[in-house]
């Protein structure tokens, strides 16, 4: 349902909150133990980058560092 809504805003050229969006959609497959997660939080990056979006960074980042903690096999507290 994510990825409908995410999908639907790009057709429209929408790019407002992407990053926060992407985060969610990362969040949701981090949570079932999907390998797409680290593309989505790069992605969100990026596009944080790209448009100056830089609301939700700090959150970004710190998805990402619990996605290769739990890759790696370190414990997140």
């Amino acid at each position: 349902m994510l990825q409908r809504g995410i999908d639907a805003w790009l057709a429209d050229g929408t790019r407002l909150i992407r990053p926060y969006s992407l985060a969610l959609l990362a969040d949701a497959h981090a949570t079932h133990g999907d390998m797409r997660t680290a593309a989505l939080i790069d992605a969100a990056l990026r596009e944080s980058e790209e448009t100056g979006e830089r609301w939700y960074l700090p959150a970004l980042r710190r998805l990402k560092g619990e996605w290769l903690a739990k890759e790696s096999g370190a414990a997140c507290k």
